[in-house]
């Protein structure tokens, strides 16, 4: 875990007393246990530093006896009735242990007190602990009962089935209550054996740990132990999934999973045929999981190990080698957990591994994932700066890659922006330090200091996604509507940064003049038509540029004309000019007469990528697809391109997607053409001329953007999300990004012949790029540059959605637009460069805004 220092260390949640009550080590969440008395909650549970939520106890309490994670108020709950608090990594669970038979029914309210969450009821009447704007927070206090094993291996059946307890809310909005109550039919039930736990957990929901067996029983999330793979013929497997947010993009050098193994049918290596770890290919929940919904997995870079350590030789850690797992995470492959089972189930003999869950206990007894990532290096100095020229550079590819900054930081450097485009001239470009952590608002006066020295005061929104699909969901093409809802509210925080502002030479104009103008200088200095991309290099307060060749002319001549010192040289020999991603005749796509798309449930054709509003069926409202989505297919001026995003004000029924597929200069008579040719609408702005590149608009230059206006279909706030060019499923629109693109942002795409391609991640958030159109290059400028490992984008996919996936609360599952697809490289697959347009130049170019849809 991170700590506030910007170190890590591994959670810790042995319990210590600090000013009066008892706090975990090291934990995800904020935890607070009374010390004892009346003068305190019960317990305090906070997931950020501005919500918690507590709970009192009825009663004074006893001082606790204090074991590792564990606080025992003996008698707290009556005679023979111990209440126990247990912290756990990302919450705490409380127990209350019955000794023997209570003389009446076991019935306690406990009094709530919230600020900023609130505990609500699902539908399946299970309790969370939801922000203001309904975001899940946390699975909260849902009570269970379990006995006492009758021996230890009984354990791993006779614990997994929870008996009858309600668990209920009370009061009002302001003042709730919990109450949890012991059935008076389990208490007298023969079978109840004692002594009898009542459990009930809260923990935060970005890590999940649980098992599940073929007996019919429900799975218990709070359970201690886990158990995997066949005991007295019964199967049993376990689902893990650790928050795996920062692995996207990462070279993976080493990758292992360890979990405590406390009890198997015996010890040594080998024991049975052995426990195999599986990379998880669907959804699955703690709270509802159970043998028949249990999601799928694959035995693509599945391990087995054998080894066990039962109650003989006592508990030690199991660990499975999973690097092919993780770097399939890493590319955008889905992180959707690990599955443990036995490695050859059809066999009945015992095979099976009891393993501490992360509510066993501390640090030392926790399901761990370790990996290790491959260095992205750093710059070699070929020629330093001098008389005879600029500097030029060696370096990785990826060499700029490293922790993404904290959202608050990212958001402020839009504050910072905006005072450089008011003061160009005396302000220079912000960047944030990512060793201090501080924002660094550069002047190249006294007088510019003190604008750039003031405070960045704003609200860091919290909502926009990432490029974790797994968290996603869709709908097929049933569900279409035109509405322009109100997208969803999300969550913000505030931030007021101070920043450091030092005097440098060169103004935020004088570099985006260098940079814009120094790809079109082959005419001027020799050797200048091998300079393929600019950008500014705010740390160093200079410009970069990319070439592929470097001579010492050009190094000379850049120094003249710029000075020694203003730009740098990357050399990268053997870089290759990126491309428009326009379709042409060598990209055939498939026969529409003989292309199907997928089915609905009556057998009937549903809409897909390349057959977006062309499809007839029945059991829609007009019998044919009437609505366009984002990511399907159109024909384009010269070609063919991908649709982009639901555009303008709710009366307008605009497209936004690539300016070169639908440049300034195309016929005026030229239409936009649906996937099999038939009329679409019109061009209704570009911000790109072919055969120059992004051209000037009132405000400016803004990259490479179209928008056309919808004559035979309307528009819908959806886009297609599959990577089956065949798959109807889509996912609604529910907002924009708040801020810029920055470096290390994660994020997908979705043109019409790739499919939705997550896994990359911005290398430079304002580029200039140069790229070749087969007779002369094109200038786009800015461009925001990303890369990423496995299949790159295709020629077609220009004018598709770039976009992120929300991960939590009301509008977990869509889509948050970041930009739209422009160019990138050549190749196939492999280490793939790819170019966007922001999504927030459109606003500037066009006016109007993203369409949403109403977020339920």
């Amino acid at each position: 875990m991170k700590q506030t220092a910007g170190d890590w260390a591994w959670i810790d949640t042995t319990l210590t007393e600090q000013n009066g009550v008892l706090r975990p080590k090291v934990a995800k969440a904020g935890v607070e246990f009374s010390a004892g008395g009346d003068g305190a909650p019960l317990v305090s549970f906070s997931p950020s530093s501005e919500k918690a939520v507590s709970l009192s106890w009825p009663t004074a309490l006893p001082r606790p006896t204090v074991t590792g994670n564990k606080a025992t108020y003996t008698d707290a709950a009556g005679p023979g009735a111990d209440l126990v608090l247990t912290a756990l990594p990302t919450g705490y669970r409380q127990e209350i242990l019955l000794r023997a038979k209570p003389a009446r029914p076991l019935r306690l309210t406990l009094p709530v007190k919230a600020d900023g969450l609130k505990i609500a009821t699902t539908k399946d009447r299970r309790l969370e602990l939801t922000d203001s704007s309904g975001r899940r927070i946390a699975h909260a206090f849902n009570a269970s009962a379990s006995a006492a094993p009758v021996n230890g291996k009984a354990a791993t059946r006779s614990a997994r089935k929870p008996g009858r307890v309600e668990t209920s809310l009370g009061g009002t909005a302001d003042r709730q209550s919990l109450t949890i109550a012991l059935s008076q039919e389990l208490l007298d039930d023969t079978a109840t054996r004692y002594p009898l736990t009542i459990t009930s957990t809260a923990t935060l929901s970005l890590e999940s740990d649980a098992d599940v067996a073929d007996d019919g029983l429900v799975t218990d999330p709070a359970r201690a132990f886990l158990t995997t793979g066949t005991i007295f013929g019964s199967l049993n497997r376990t689902y893990l999934r650790f928050n795996t947010r920062g692995l996207i993009g990462k070279q993976v050098v080493d990758a292992k999973l360890s979990i405590l193994n406390t009890d198997a049918p015996g010890c040594g290596d080998p024991v049975g045929d052995g426990i195999q770890v599986r990379r998880v290919t669907s959804k699955w929940d703690t709270e509802t999981l159970t043998w028949e919904n249990k999601p799928s997995s694959t035995d693509e870079g599945a391990q087995t190990i054998a080894g066990a350590y039962a109650s003989d030789c006592g508990p030690e850690r199991l660990e499975w080698p999973v690097k092919d797992i993780l770097q399939s995470w890493a590319s955008g492959g889905g992180n959707f957990g690990l599955e443990l089972r036995g490695a050859d189930e059809p066999s009945l003999d015992d095979n099976w591994r009891v393993l501490a869950s992360s509510e066993y206990g501390g640090p030392d007894s926790a399901p761990k994932l370790t990996a290790t990532f491959d260095s992205f290096g750093e710059p070699t100095v070929v020629y330093p700066a001098g008389s005879d020229g600029v500097e030029v550079f060696t370096a990785p590819d990826l060499w700029r890659r490293g922790m993404p900054m904290a959202e608050a930081q990212a958001h402020a450097l839009d504050v910072a922006d905006a005072r450089v485009e008011a003061a160009s001239s005396v302000l220079a470009p912000p960047v944030v330090d990512m060793v201090t952590g501080e924002v660094v608002t550069p002047a190249v006066t006294a007088e510019g200091q003190g604008t750039a020295s003031q405070p960045l005061v704003g609200a860091a929104y919290l909502s926009n996604g990432g490029a974790e699909w797994s968290y996603g969901g869709g709908y097929d093409g049933a569900d279409e509507t035109d509405e322009d809802g109100d997208g969803a509210p999300g969550v913000s925080e505030p931030f007021n940064l101070s920043p450091r502002s030092p005097l440098v030479t060169n103004s935020a104009a004088r570099l985006q003049g260098i940079a814009d103008e120094i790809l079109n200088l082959d005419a001027q200095i020799p050797g200048a038509d091998k300079l393929i991309a600019s950008s500014i290099w705010e740390a160093r307060n200079q410009v970069m540029v990319q070439a592929s060749e470097v001579t010492p002319e050009l190094r000379l001549g850049l120094a003249q004309r710029y000075g020694a010192t203003t730009v740098s040289i990357w050399l990268r020999p053997g870089l290759q000019r990126p491309s428009r991603l326009i379709a042409g005749p060598n990209d055939p796509d498939p026969d529409l007469s003989t292309f199907k798309c997928s089915n609905d449930s009556k057998g009937n054709e549903l809409d897909c990528r390349l057959k977006d509003g062309i499809v007839n069926n029945p059991r829609w409202a007009l019998g044919v697809d009437f609505y366009i989505n984002g990511g399907s297919r159109y024909a384009a001026h010269g070609g063919k391109c991908t649709t982009g995003f639901a555009w303008g004000t709710k009366s307008d029924n605009y497209f936004l997607t690539a300016g070169h597929c639908l440049p300034t200069n195309m016929p005026a008579n030229a239409k936009v053409g649906l996937t099999d040719g038939r009329v679409l609408g019109d061009q209704a702005g570009s911000t790109y001329t072919d055969g120059k590149g992004s051209v000037i608009g009132q405000n400016g230059l803004q990259g490479d953007l179209a928008r056309f206006k919808l004559a035979t279909r309307a528009q819908t706030a959806s886009i297609f999300i599959s990577d089956n060019n065949k798959d109807s499923e889509k996912a609604p629109v529910a907002g924009k990004w708040s801020r810029s693109p920055r470096e290390n942002d994660e994020y997908c795409t979705g043109g019409y012949r790739t499919g939705q391609e997550c896994g990359w991640v911005v290398s430079d958030a304002s580029t200039r790029a140069e790229y070749d159109d087969g007779s002369t290059t094109e200038e786009v400028i800015p461009v925001v540059e990303g890369h990423r490992f496995g299949t790159c984008t295709w020629s077609g996919d220009s004018g598709g959605p770039v976009y992120t996936i929300v991960d939590n609360g009301p509008a977990q599952g869509y889509i948050t637009a970041k930009g739209i697809i422009s160019g990138g490289t050549a190749a196939e697959s492999g280490l793939c460069a790819q170019y966007f347009t922001d999504i927030r130049r459109a606003t500037k170019a066009f006016g109007g805004d993203i369409k949403k849809r109403k977020v339920s």
